[in-house]
């Protein structure tokens, strides 16, 4: 506290010293005011374009079509979703005012949008995303949206125009493309779709051999599984909980560089179904069950073929 107060009177005896300083203070001052002044004024009018522009979209439009989006069932969320990019696409025509006004804001919104597009679902998402986490991504990114809109509109500016910076987007990016969901190139080329009855045989303890599509009518407790083609192994057996939804991803969803990272199932164990190794299953009650069976050609071990069997121990 002394250190501040010698501080001020050294500042004052300067001030007394030099004639003119404490006019040219008083003017410094008074600029400094007079910017701060400007400033509000200006957001006071851009909060009223704000208005203007996003009153709608963002109080209505986009929450209505998330709600809609998130009760979608089956085939209904691409309905949803276009609906949704209808009402996104809407909002970046109408900020194209701020493409000179405010560049940085005007690429920020478009950035959002255009991650949100990448959502799109094709014929392969649920091989690395549920449905669950798709709609709580586009979620995401729309939240994203509403909360930079209201934040420029009061004039709190600065984390978006520094998230346009050249530098900072390009390290944002090459993040972005080394950790946390992306990229899924690596998934779909090295999970593929196929049959289990196609290339592997499944036999009870005494050696009956049973189709998948009798699976879920055994009697007994115990399956076995061998590979009908020399040239396959087994990779792995995952029993998950009937009701869970499973895909695969990187374990702790993260990722890094091309050859680094575990691509593992994501889902609810069943702890009455007990895989041991990758030839043997068993049994423990009579609910029906999901197995997921993996497996690989031995002259291309990076790729693996996967099949959901139902099984089910009759009493």
């Amino acid at each position: 506290m002394e250190s501040v107060l010698r501080f001020f009177q050294a500042f004052l005896d300067i001030l007394d010293k030099h004639e003119g300083s404490v006019a040219m203070l008083g003017i410094a001052i008074t600029v400094l005011i007079f910017r701060k002044e400007v400033t509000n004024n200006y957001f006071t009018l851009e909060r009223d374009n704000f208005n203007e522009i996003f009153k709608d979209i963002i109080l209505k439009d986009i929450p209505k079509n998330l709600v809609e989006l998130e009760a979608a069932k089956g085939g209904e969320w691409e309905s949803k979703f276009q609906n949704l990019e209808v009402v996104l696409d809407d909002a970046l025509e109408k900020a194209k005012y701020f493409k000179y006004a405010m560049p940085y804001f005007y690429d920020y919104l478009k950035e959002v949008r255009e991650k949100i597009g990448d959502l799109k679902r094709h014929d392969k998402w649920m091989v690395y995303r549920t449905s669950a986490r798709q709609t709580f991504l586009v979620e995401k990114y729309c939240r994203k949206m509403i909360n930079a809109i209201i934040n420029a509109s009061k004039g709190r500016i600065l984390i978006i125009r520094l998230s346009q910076r050249k530098p900072i987007k390009a390290i944002r990016h090459y993040f972005e493309r080394k950790l946390v969901d992306r990229p899924i190139d690596r998934i779909l080329e090295s999970r593929i779709k196929s049959l289990a009855d196609d290339f592997i045989t499944v036999t009870d303890i005494e050696g009956n051999e049973i189709h998948t599509e009798e699976l879920k009518n055994i009697s007994c407790n115990e399956l076995l599984l061998k590979c009908k083609k020399s040239n396959m192994v087994i990779r792995n057996v995952i029993a998950f909980a009937p009701t869970s939804k499973y895909y695969f991803g990187y374990r702790f969803n993260l990722r890094y560089g091309k050859h680094i990272g575990y691509i593992d199932v994501i889902s609810e164990r069943d702890e009455n179904i007990n895989c041991i190794g990758c030839k043997k299953i068993k049994i423990s009650d009579s609910s029906i069950h999901k197995v997921l069976l993996l497996w690989s050609d031995v002259s291309n071990m990076k790729v693996q073929m996967y099949d959901v069997i139902k099984i089910k121990k009759s009493i």
